[in-house]
């Protein structure tokens, strides 16, 4: 379970416990509060988006994305018959594992292994 849906699990719950003791008025709030933050994630994972958002929010490459786009693991929500950007929604992306992109170290461990396979110390 992702941190957003954990804390709106809390929230609920806490206006359950706010409820059994009579404190209607602040369970409400409590729910309208959850409520607002769900559909907001649920608007977001809907949104779509064109490939360069797409790499942003991922962590993938553009080109890697126009891939699974065109192998069908990620679906192109463009209108069907039409040859404009192409769009995907934001929730059928996967993202990228491990750690964020850092340009100058992956330079730095890109050269050190191309030169262990030299043999170059």
């Amino acid at each position: 379970m992702d941190a957003v849906a954990q804390s709106l699990e809390l929230i609920r719950d806490k206006a359950k416990e706010y409820r059994s003791v009579a404190l209607e008025n602040p369970a409400r709030v409590l729910e309208w509060a959850a409520n607002l933050v769900d559909q907001a994630v649920q608007a977001e994972s809907e949104r779509l988006v064109n490939l360069e958002e797409a790499a942003q929010i991922s962590g993938l490459c553009v080109g890697h994305l126009a891939r699974l786009v065109r192998k069908g693991k990620i679906p192109d929500r463009r209108p069907p018959g039409t040859r404009g950007r192409i769009l995907v929604r934001a929730s059928d992306l996967p993202t990228k594992p491990g750690r964020a992109h850092t340009p100058p170290a992956d330079v730095r461990d890109f050269a050190s292994r191309l030169f262990k396979r030299q043999g170059r110390p």
